[in-house]
């Protein structure tokens, strides 16, 4: 996330240095695939504004999105203006932070910029044949490596305007040949399928109309992907091909800002304390462990555990080496045994996340 200082900060902890190209030289999307796990290795543990930074470049607006890598590029999404009518991509350098290209476009929907609405908040997909980017402001644009514009198109003017008081937040997924947008406000809200090669619609479902800031992540299915959505009360899994939906886990309690974390067959569903419902043990069962199974002959899903006490906020759970990991609102991370659900245990991090 860039900070209010419009910095792209390279650290060799945090992206790739010249050693580990070779191992692990791209970084796809929000959370890599969706896992948060990266072959790179020797990474350093250390890094902070006066160490460990290879260099610094500014970036044009503000962007809340993530970085993503191909190769020896990086490319970055910002927006500008009062109104936010300004959106932008930019491709810099790996090894060295020098600008490649920066294209501009305008917003197809406008809202006031402020501390309190998303600001070029989707993080965007690349491939080997591009970088697809989704604003808030409903557009959705590919560039090929070199800048030049493959297409565009704004759903806000195919479907209808968004409806959020604090933006919307939802990046993109992406197969070989799929780009995968969630849109979770308080209008028509819909899970979208688009080919990459020219942005019209593969598949279009409609869902419940509600606030979420959570990303959509794709797992394998026998070789097909199923696409995976934690957010307003469910976990929901859709035919990848179709859009078809495979099954519902409903009574999930504050998941609109943690999404869903894949690993192999497991689903790790994190959720924060609701509101309008604040019962910590309700919350805690929200954090959970699914497993994608087949029953009679379907896709569907098994609850392999709840948690007693981990609980999610902003942080989505990932899984590593049989174990899972949550991090709550306050810098606490539980570790859990990923099989069972047992805490192995929980420590206080030096600051609130």
């Amino acid at each position: 996330m860039f900070n209010n200082k419009h910095c792209l900060l390279l650290s060799t902890a945090v992206l790739l240095n010249a050693a580990v190209l070779q191992a692990a030289d791209t970084w796809t999307g929000f959370r890599g695939t969706g896992s948060n796990i990266t072959t790179a290795t020797n990474l350093p543990l250390n890094w902070s504004p006066a160490q460990g930074i290879r260099w610094k470049q500014s970036v044009p607006g503000y962007g809340q999105s993530s970085p993503v890598v191909w190769k020896d590029s990086i490319f970055v999404t910002s927006i500008a203006g009062p109104q936010q009518e300004k959106c932008f991509i930019h491709a810099y350098g790996l090894a060295d932070g020098k600008l490649l290209w920066s294209k501009e476009y305008p917003a197809s929907q406008t809202k006031k910029t402020s501390s309190m609405v998303s600001r070029a908040a989707p993080t965007p997909t690349v491939d080997e044949q591009g970088i697809y980017a989704f604003f808030e402001s409903g557009d959705v644009i590919a560039c090929s490596h070199a800048g030049e514009t493959l297409w565009q198109r704004s759903l806000v003017k195919d479907y209808g305007p968004f409806v959020s008081n604090h933006g919307i937040g939802n990046s993109l997924a992406q197969t070989k040949e799929q780009l995968i947008v969630l849109t979770a406000h308080d209008g028509p809200s819909y899970l979208l399928s688009l080919d990459k090669q020219t942005g019209k619609n593969l598949w279009k479902t409609d869902r419940e109309e509600g606030v979420a800031w959570t990303s959509p992540v794709i797992a394998d299915r026998a070789g097909k992907p199923e696409i995976i959505v934690s957010a307003k009360g469910t976990v929901t899994g859709y035919q990848g091909l179709t859009g078809e939906l495979l099954w519902t886990l409903s009574g999930i309690s504050g998941n609109t800002i943690p999404s869903a974390s894949v690993f192999e067959d497991y689903v790790l569903i994190g959720a924060a304390t609701d509101r309008r419902n604040p019962d910590a043990a309700n919350a805690s069962e929200s954090n959970c462990c699914l497993k994608l199974v087949t029953k009679e002959g379907k896709p569907s899903y098994e609850i392999v555990w709840k948690a007693e006490k981990a609980v999610s906020y902003y942080c989505t759970p990932l899984a590593f080496e049989g174990c899972a990991y949550f991090v709550n609102k306050v810098g606490v991370v539980y570790c859990l045994d990923l099989k069972t659900g047992k805490q192995l245990y929980a420590e206080r991090l030096s600051g609130p996340c």
